[in-house]
């Protein structure tokens, strides 16, 4: 037989009534309701519930909803930066936190994606210069880590970094400090900071690049002092495996 005591145990459950008294011969069900193994999805599914505003679709998002919440208790929330705030000083901080209460309520773990990515980034950053785009992504940094302190405790800080300096599809904010700073230097700047205003953070630098090209990357960061927490990998099977 397998041995699973990694991951099982064995406890005594005692039935009692309502005096304490123990009920003998007693059927019971059990289900187990949460678990540390954090399992879960991008929380998108929850935020169309949450926000669409077409009462025809509402049964379906209810729906769509409760069976997220059966199955899940972890997942990400979209930080995209375009998306975010697609209007320089105005972000979407008091829809997202609506998302992240209710998902808090429901002990639902979730980690924030991304802080730092040159895709769907802010179109409105392109007509600064690139210590100001630094200083502006170090502020959004600041700002997001601190709103959700509490709620959102886990974040991929920057995403793609090993394409991010060659990243040629268009011009961007992010790939132009990535060039000017490095890529060490900019992983580095990015974690410091989120790091600063949320000490106990789970952070995480994140890629679907696998190469021994993540592998240098991440060895020259931490050889730089950088703080990860944990090393992530995510797939793009929409564009083949």
């Amino acid at each position: 037989m397998t041995d699973f005591q990694h991951r099982k145990g064995q406890r005594t459950i005692r039935i009692v009534d309502d005096t304490g008294k123990p009920i003998p011969q007693q059927k019971i069900e059990i289900r187990q309701k949460k678990h540390q193994f954090l399992f879960g999805c991008g929380a998108f599914v929850i935020a169309d519930g949450i926000f669409n505003v077409d009462a025809f679709k509402k049964d379906f998002f209810d729906q769509r909803t409760k069976l997220w919440l059966d199955l899940f208790n972890y997942g990400t929330v979209p930080f995209y930066w375009g998306n975010f705030e697609p209007e320089e000083g105005k972000p979407y901080t008091d829809r997202l936190k609506i998302l992240a209460e209710y998902l808090k309520s429901k002990d639902v773990t979730m980690k924030g994606h991304p802080l730092c990515w040159h895709t769907v980034c802010a179109d409105w950053l392109m007509k600064y210069d690139n210590p100001t785009i630094l200083e502006k992504e170090l502020g959004r940094i600041q700002r997001e880590v601190s709103d959700f302190k509490g709620l959102i405790d886990m974040w991929d800080v920057i995403n793609e970094v090993v394409i991010m300096p060659r990243f040629d599809k268009y011009d961007n904010a992010i790939t132009r400090i990535c060039n000017e700073y490095g890529q060490v230097g900019l992983v580095k700047k990015v974690f410091d900071e989120a790091r600063k205003y949320n000490p106990k953070a789970t952070l995480l630098i994140n890629d679907f690049n696998t190469s021994p090209a993540y592998e240098h990357l991440i060895s020259d960061c931490l050889d730089a002092g950088v703080e990860f927490s944990a090393i992530g990998i995510q797939s793009h099977q929409h564009q083949g495996y």
